[in-house]
């Protein structure tokens, strides 16, 4: 121990057991040191997945949160362009009893009905429609979104049996596929449904459109077009709006958590339908 002392060894030796010593420790967890970062690395990415299908649901409600904005002050005509999907044959639009339209010809159309008769918005035009009740589907594959909400609302008509601007209570469901392009979400089927209809100062149980209206295709908002007869109109799918006899239906219905779009159903008429049948 003294020569060892003298020449200067202990401190060697002793580097050179922790060196060992660490060796071992390292030889003996590396196993379990790899379990660790595997479950790390299962773990980052289930938190990566759930973060981008929060951004999903957020960017989702941002965009049918700004398109009853902007429908309040008649822009519908830009939506073609800015809301709805445009690489995508079976993009559609349906609205209570107004009829179906299928494709982005016919989408365009109707959502031009719903712009300005001239070049401002005419006095007394008002809509209101809030939306409520949420519930929002992310398929796992992220390519595609399904939702529906409640929305009490009013609107002001111009009533066609007294030509009255009359203020209306609607109250609506709305129920919408989307599908990301090019990194931002869009509307590939639009489907509003009938609750009830009815001027602001009328109970809704008196049936106001069936049977005050002797064509309820015929109400139309105030200081817009809508209600024109188009040849790429088709029959409305689904319209069951509050009477005396009125059951309520889940319909439509919430959507349920699901894979892929075509595993699921859809809350628009497929373009591989035929159209009108």
């Amino acid at each position: 121990m003294e020569n060892l002392k003298k020449n200067g060894m202990i401190p060697v030796i002793i580097l050179a057991a922790a060196v060992l010593i660490f060796m071992c420790l390292s030889g003996c967890s590396q196993s379990g040191l790899e379990e660790r970062i595997s479950k790390l690395e299962q773990t980052n990415e289930t938190y990566k997945k759930q973060i981008e299908r929060l951004d999903a649901v957020h960017e989702i409600q941002n965009l049918m949160g700004r398109y009853v904005w902007e429908h309040e002050v008649q822009k519908d005509p830009e939506f073609i362009d800015t809301m709805f999907a445009k690489n995508n044959p079976d993009v559609s639009w349906e609205v209570a009893h107004m009829g179906l339209y299928r494709g982005r010809d016919a989408v365009r159309e109707i959502l031009n009905q719903h712009g300005p008769k001239g070049d401002t918005i005419a006095p007394g035009t008002l809509f209101v429609h809030t939306l409520t009740t949420p519930v929002i589907e992310i398929a796992e594959d992220g390519q595609t979104a399904k939702g529906v909400w409640k929305s009490p609302g009013a609107e002001t008509i111009s009533d066609p049996v007294t030509g009255k601007l009359t203020g209306m209570w609607a109250w609506t469901k709305y129920a919408c596929d989307f599908i990301r392009e090019d990194g931002k979400w869009k509307i590939l089927h639009y489907h509003v449904y009938r609750i009830f209809m009815t001027p602001a100062d009328m109970n809704y149980t008196d049936e106001y459109e069936s049977r005050f209206m002797t064509n309820a295709s015929a109400i139309a908002p105030a200081g817009g077009r809508a209600g024109q007869e188009s040849s790429l109109k088709e029959p409305t799918t689904y319209d069951n709006p509050f009477t005396a006899n009125y059951v309520p239906e889940l319909v439509p219905a919430p959507p349920e958590p699901y894979r892929t779009f075509s595993e699921t159903f859809s809350y628009g008429k497929p373009a591989t339908e035929d159209k009108g049948m």
